[in-house]
């Protein structure tokens, strides 16, 4: 195990994409992809519900990567950083609750 733990060093799993960790290209998660699942949200989803689909999709993404990281067989994309968005918490004027 630690050996295999040692030459996955340099890898980490972030929700459900799998990133190519390089102290010399800059922050964190602006790396090259190694493996990338997009989730279908309806909006509609819980917290829970879609912690559940990032643990499901890393897990998925685990089995896919793990062998091509041992191997060194792996191959890397770059990320499309100006496509990147944020979805933060709703104005207060969003809120969907009843006002009477």
């Amino acid at each position: 195990m630690n050996g295999d733990r040692q030459r996955l060093r340099g890898h980490y799993d972030e929700d459900f994409y799998w990133e190519r960790v390089d102290r010399n290209l800059g922050w964190l998660d602006e790396g090259p992809l190694v493996a990338q699942q997009l989730l279908a949200l309806t909006g509609g989803e819980t917290a829970r519900e879609i912690r559940d689909m990032h643990f499901a999709a890393s897990w998925r993404l685990f089995d896919l990567v793990l062998p091509t990281l041992l191997d060194r067989s792996y191959r890397t994309w770059d990320q499309d950083l100006s496509k990147r968005t944020y979805f933060g918490h709703p104005p207060a004027e969003a809120s969907l609750e009843s006002r009477v």
